[in-house]
């Protein structure tokens, strides 16, 4: 039971964590078209 609980904790963090990493390559790309464009 308890090592249940621990993979779905494991799982939710991964997925947490590769949404934080998708919305910090969009604004980095983001900021270097700013960059570009001036």
């Amino acid at each position: 039971m308890l090592g249940l609980s621990f993979l779905k904790t494991t799982a939710f963090l991964k997925s947490l964590n590769f949404k934080l990493f998708g919305f910090f390559v969009v604004s980095l790309r983001f900021c270097y078209a700013k960059i570009f464009e001036i």
